[in-house]
C-alpha cells in the first residue's frame, strides 16, 4: 500500500493514524453531505405530491371546459339551445374546478 509506508518490515504508525485520520473526516463529510441531500429529496418529493394532488383539479377543469367547447360547436350545428345553456352550465362548472384549484396552491 501507497498510503501506509512499509520500511524494512515496519510500518510507521504515526503516519497510519494521519491516513486515517483523513479517512475518517472524508467519512464525517460524506454522511454529513448524504443528511443534507436526503433533506432536498424528501423536500422535493413533498412537492411532487403536492404537485400530484393539484393536476387532478387542473384536468378535471380541462376537461369539463373541453366539453363546454365541443357543446357549444354542437349547438352551431344542430341549432338547438339547449346545447348552448348545456354549454354554458358544463364551462361554469370547468372554471370552478379551475379556481378551486388555484386557490389551493
Amino acid at each position: 500500500m501507497d498510503a501506509i509506508k512499509l520500511h524494512k518490515g515496519q510500518f510507521d504508525a504515526a503516519q497510519a493514524e494521519k491516513i486515517a485520520a483523513g479517512y475518517q473526516e472524508k467519512i464525517d463529510q460524506y454522511k454529513q453531505e448524504e443528511q443534507e441531500i436526503s433533506e432536498k429529496a424528501k423536500a422535493l418529493e413533498a412537492q411532487r405530491d403536492r404537485s400530484l394532488e393539484l393536476r387532478k383539479g387542473f384536468s378535471s377543469g380541462l376537461t369539463y371546459l373541453q366539453i363546454a367547447i365541443l357543446l357549444a360547436s354542437l349547438t352551431a350545428l344542430v341549432k338547438q339551445i339547449m346545447f348552448w345553456y348545456a354549454s354554458i352550465v358544463v364551462g361554469v362548472i370547468g372554471v370552478y374546478y379551475f379556481f378551486s384549484t388555484m386557490m389551493l396552491m
